[in-house]
């Protein structure tokens, strides 16, 4: 082992570390403020995942909605709304009714604005009875959240965010009317990003770019109609002018449920994070490059007190006894390196007529396309030029309602 220790002096540093380091990771408390439909059930699976690594989670909700029901595995904090159960499925199923009608453009446009008007005044009561509530609300202040992680698509959880001084996580499809790009400042060329019911590609020619930024224009008749009310409720209960674009420029880190395999490429801002297999059945991968030649050779940090190794079974919230033996796990890595790419290594010199090793080659990568999901996978360094593909592994899943498949049509334009 000596030999090995001294070729490679990073692993007697780590374990140095290692040893000065006691005590365990400690989980966080997390706020929730979820939106109702296919949006809830995408992020209950996070939940999930977070509660089984240690974290408290509240979820605030209404006591009326579609899927939001109380459960066992969070805190549920419910709160009374002023209509009842069947007015809220009927408004919601004449909207699906009205929505999946075929038709021109003008029609459909006008029945998407008339549905969705009835609906957010719906969402605009819940918010207004959560905001006011000031039993729950005080029970909030009082209880020291780390971070509120909602779906900005309707503001109300930033806006209580904003009040209780939190950072907040965003977990999307998208926004109406694109306001996420105009939040995070990232470009949204119409010659190159597809707009909603064009059915285009990012592949387009001169006259589909033109009609393109036409349909553009709607966006701001649908800013103005959806989230004006935001704009006013959160300007009263925050009791200083605000804007939705405001608050939604707080958001630390947007977690966003697209995948460039499934979706046409767009650009990303570096706080917008694609998570897009967070909606896929979970199906086993293949193991990522043997003895993690992946991390060495685009230089992304790998601590062994962070990031589990291959068949150690641990997670990424490790005790110093987990983390001693996840670095004891890394040292076979170093021979298994030898066994599998040294032949590779030969072959490569003999081939190019110059010395050249493993590392040497994958270096020479300009894109790394990685078969990886925070969701599936537990959270690792990443180096700028490493993009998630996750989601090309998964079965496609059916959501449960039609309006879950109505909702993904909508956004897979956008």
């Amino acid at each position: 082992m000596a030999p090995v220790l001294s070729a490679h002096p990073q692993v007697t540093a780590t374990l140095v570390l290692l040893l000065s380091v006691l005590g365990l990771a400690a989980g966080g408390k997390l706020l929730v403020v979820p939106v109702d439909g296919s949006h809830w059930l995408s992020m209950r699976e996070v939940l999930d995942g977070l509660r089984q690594k240690g974290h408290e989670v509240v979820v605030v909700a209404p006591e009326i909605s579609l899927y939001i029901k109380p459960t066992k595995n969070f805190v549920m904090k419910m709160y009374p709304v002023p209509f009842t159960q069947e007015e809220m499925d009927g408004n919601f199923q004449a909207f699906l009714r009205d929505v999946l009608e075929e038709g021109s453009f003008l029609e459909r446009f006008l029945k998407v604005y008339k549905g969705m008007k009835t609906l957010s005044d719906l969402a605009i009561l819940s918010c207004t009875q959560l905001l006011y509530n000031k039993e729950l609300v005080r029970y909030l202040e009082e209880s020291k959240f780390d971070a509120v992680f909602t779906d900005p698509v309707l503001p109300c959880g930033q806006i209580l965010a904003e009040h209780l001084s939190l950072p907040s996580v965003f977990f999307l499809r998208g926004i109406p009317c694109g306001l996420e790009f105009e939040a995070t400042q990232c470009p949204n060329p119409p010659s190159y990003v597809p707009r909603v019911f064009t059915e285009h590609t990012d592949r387009m020619n001169f006259f589909q770019r033109a009609k393109n930024l036409i349909f553009d224009v709607q966006n701001y008749f649908l800013c103005d109609f959806f989230f004006q009310p935001y704009a006013k409720l959160a300007s009263e209960f925050l009791q200083r002018d605000v804007t939705v674009l405001d608050l939604l420029r707080q958001g630390s880190v947007w977690l966003v449920r697209l995948d460039f395999v499934l979706d046409y490429p767009r650009p990303l801002m570096p706080n917008i994070i694609a998570i897009g297999g967070v909606n896929c059945a979970h199906k086993k991968l293949p193991q990522q490059i043997p003895c993690g030649l992946e991390f060495e050779a685009t230089q992304c940090p790998n601590p062994p007190s962070y990031v589990p190794r291959v068949f150690t079974d641990l997670t990424d919230r490790m005790n110093f006894f987990q983390r001693v033996k996840n670095l004891i796990f890394e040292i076979p890595n170093y021979f298994l390196c030898d066994v599998v790419f040294q032949p590779y290594a030969k072959l490569a010199s003999e081939f190019l007529q110059r010395d050249v090793t493993v590392p040497d080659l994958l270096r020479q990568a300009s894109i790394w396309l990685m078969k990886l999901d925070f969701v599936l996978h537990y959270p690792r360094p990443l180096m700028p030029n490493m993009i998630m593909v996750s989601g090309v592994n998964c079965a496609h899943k059916k959501l449960t309602q039609a309006s879950d498949a109505l909702y993904l049509k909508y956004q897979l334009a956008s």
